[in-house]
């Protein structure tokens, strides 16, 4: 039936504007803890600290642990030069 395609391709579309946003997110995260780093205004401690102060202080955010971070600098630097 029409309405069930309508529908689907609306969830569709809805689904890949959240996964451009989340990659912007990821990018944006990436690049900010990428660049405190390289200017010394931070260490890797730091980086764990963050990890910690996200859970502690916004718990319903997922995704956002010592490793998460870590891969979204590798993100950064990955693709910064591309």
């Amino acid at each position: 039936m029409d309405i069930i395609h309508l529908i689907q391709q609306s969830r569709n579309n809805a689904i890949k504007v959240v996964n451009v946003e989340l990659i912007n997110l990821y990018w944006n995260i990436g690049t900010y803890i990428k660049q405190k780093l390289s200017i010394a205004e931070w260490g890797d401690k730091m980086v764990d600290e963050l990890a910690k102060f996200i859970q502690k202080n916004n718990p319903e955010l997922k995704g956002f642990n010592r490793a998460n971070l870590y891969r979204m600098i590798q993100y950064h630097e990955t693709y910064a030069s591309v």
